[in-house]
């Protein structure tokens, strides 16, 4: 990983880009402190999209379980109502 600062960043930024597009992730350091990360697309999208499925797959669990215990008409607010006197 390469560390470069901000106004190198502004002097540089094709030569960046190229870096970023080849594999390579620069941090941006502005006054000592790291402000910015340029990652290239397949390293953040691969883990994003594994992440989200996981997310989503979840939710259509816990949907379906809470779907095969509702039966009738439903009221939302009725049901975090009931649910919260139990506490």
């Amino acid at each position: 990983m390469k560390t470069l600062g901000a106004k190198d960043l502004a002097k540089r930024i094709d030569e960046i880009l190229l870096m970023v597009e080849r594999g390579e992730t620069v941090e941006i350091v502005n006054k000592g402190k790291v402000v910015a990360r340029l990652v290239p697309p397949e390293e953040n999208h691969e883990s994003d999209n594994k992440e989200g499925e996981a997310f989503f797959a979840a939710i259509e669990r816990i949907a379906k379980e809470i779907s095969s215990q509702i039966t009738g008409p439903v009221d939302a607010v009725e049901i975090v109502r009931e649910g919260r006197r139990g506490y």
